[in-house]
């Protein structure tokens, strides 16, 4: 090689993963998702294509189930590297950057709220390029790795990206910036459940989303405001923390808005039923009858049992909105 040649070579060799996804991800495509200064540095982001139609499939072009259908998306992760690696070496990057890729998964799908977004364990293919940039933009491939391709059902029309907004946020949560509400994630795999006709696990998601909700909201509070810090959960009822534990936190209950508490103590009373006989059969307890300000209301759906989607659904809203009434009580008293 001459002189010249060798000048034209680019010191930073470059590695780049690029994965297929088996469905499509709300993010416009140029929008690059990077690390924190601390970390190891790469490149992010997500490229949308029309594979070929599925043999058999009559119709259905340009529709998308979210699980694989003909819009799909690809993710391109990029490593800059000190040397080019070995051939041998490529899987590494492939294994490094669905890590990677599924963190990012995450990031969206709590960000857009979208419970289509899950992990996945491979890509679907999967290509790894090493090369050396030289000065006209000539490339060296150093090896490629390819996984086999799948398809999937088709289903539903394609939903809009992300909005400017929501972008800017995702950068935080992809690096734990803004800490993930955990409850949120099972808001939506009750949405993931319920879709699937699995009732009963719906309704644990939203039982569960509910009794962690306040405690993760005093975690993340308690490190800049000491007054948060004090505060003891474990121990006392869903029901004390969204009255006692509550007001301590924000200077208010939910008790202030009865509408919300009878929700509560009827997703409750639903989510004690599935765990004891795997049936979400409400019942008054007598615990209820004894403790409840809202006997009146149960009393109108003792026995009731729910049977249908769209009940879930409703519960799923009524879930979201005491959710949000909380966040909004911890907002409104420590960042306003």
């Amino acid at each position: 090689m001459s002189e010249e040649s060798d000048a034209s070579v680019v010191s930073q060799p470059l590695v780049k993963v690029i994965g297929e996804l088996p469905y499509y991800v709300p993010v416009p495509e140029n929008v690059v998702l990077t690390p924190r200064i601390d970390m190891e540095p790469f490149t992010l982001e997500f490229q949308h294509f029309q594979p070929a139609q599925h043999a058999d499939s009559p119709s259905g072009r340009a529709v998308d189930d979210r699980r694989g259908t003909y819009i799909k998306s690809r993710v391109h992760v990029v490593f800059p590297v000190s040397t080019l690696p070995s051939s041998d070496e490529l899987r590494s990057y492939a294994e490094k950057a669905l890590r990677i890729a599924n963190r990012a998964l995450l990031s969206v799908k709590y960000v857009a709220f979208d419970p289509a977004v899950h992990h996945v364990d491979q890509f679907d293919r999967c290509e790894v390029h090493a090369w050396a940039e030289a000065s006209d933009k000539s490339k060296d491939p150093n090896g490629v790795f390819t996984q086999s391709i799948s398809f999937g059902p088709f289903g539903l029309t394609l939903q809009a990206t992300l909005t400017r907004k929501a972008l800017d946020r995702l950068w935080w949560v992809f690096n734990d910036l803004d800490p993930l509400n955990p409850a949120w994630l099972l808001v939506l795999d009750a949405k993931y459940h319920n879709a699937v006709g699995d009732l009963p696990r719906a309704i644990l998601d939203l039982g569960t989303a509910l009794e962690i909700h306040i405690g993760n909201l005093i975690a993340t509070y308690c490190g800049a405001r000491p007054a948060v810090t004090g505060l003891e959960i474990e121990g006392r009822s869903v029901y004390q923390v969204y009255d006692s534990i509550l007001r301590q936190a924000t200077g208010h209950s939910m008790h202030e808005r009865p509408d919300l508490f009878v929700k509560l103590e009827y997703i409750r009373g639903l989510r004690n039923s599935i765990t004891h006989k795997w049936k979400p059969e409400f019942q008054v307890t007598q615990r209820m009858k004894k403790h409840s300000r809202y006997l009146d209301e149960h009393l109108k759906r003792d026995g009731h049992v729910v049977k249908s989607q769209e009940e879930v659904l409703a519960l799923i809203e009524d879930t979201i909105e005491m959710l949000q009434y909380a966040s909004e009580l911890f907002n409104a008293r420590y960042t306003g």
